[in-house]
Formats: structure tokens, sequence, C-alpha cells
């Protein structure tokens, strides 16, 4: 958020804060997603970053029980490693 202030944009690092917090739900810890979005809200200024906002919260404030624990069963499975290709 700081770099993107810096840079004159300061709704771009609430959009990618607002992201983050959209990982913190996959991956079941909605209390995390809306510590990130009390940040966001606060800092947003543009009409359509702090409707992502409002929607992005509305979503971690409503996640249910069950999805989260989905999630984390899904999460803990084996993965596989990533090598690229020459």
């Amino acid at each position: 958020m700081y770099a993107a202030s810096e840079a004159g944009q300061p709704d771009r690092g609430v959009e990618i804060v607002t992201r983050m917090s959209h990982q913190m739900i996959y991956l079941g810890h909605p209390g995390n997603a809306l510590g990130l979005l009390g940040v966001a809200a606060k800092r947003a200024r543009l009409p359509a970053v702090k409707a992502l906002v409002a929607s992005q919260t509305g979503r971690g404030g409503s996640t249910p029980p069950s999805a989260t624990s989905k999630v984390r069963s899904s999460t803990s499975a084996p993965r596989t490693s990533w090598s690229p290709t020459a």
C-alpha cells in the first residue's frame, strides 16, 4: 500500500490488499481477511474501490464454517513441484 501511495495510486494498494483478503478466505481464514479489509476500507478513495472492499467484506463475513473446513482439507493435499521446461 505504501508503494502504491508513493506512485500516486493509493487505491491500487487497496485493491491489492482486497485481493489478498480473497486468498485468506480461500485458505479458510475469514478473520484475517476481515482484518485486511478493515485496513483497505480506511484507505479506499474511489467509489469503485470502496464498492470492491464492501463486497469482499460481505463475502468474508458470510463464509459458512462448512466451506472453510472443505478448503482447509483440500489445501492439506500433497503438492507437486513445478519446474520450468527448457
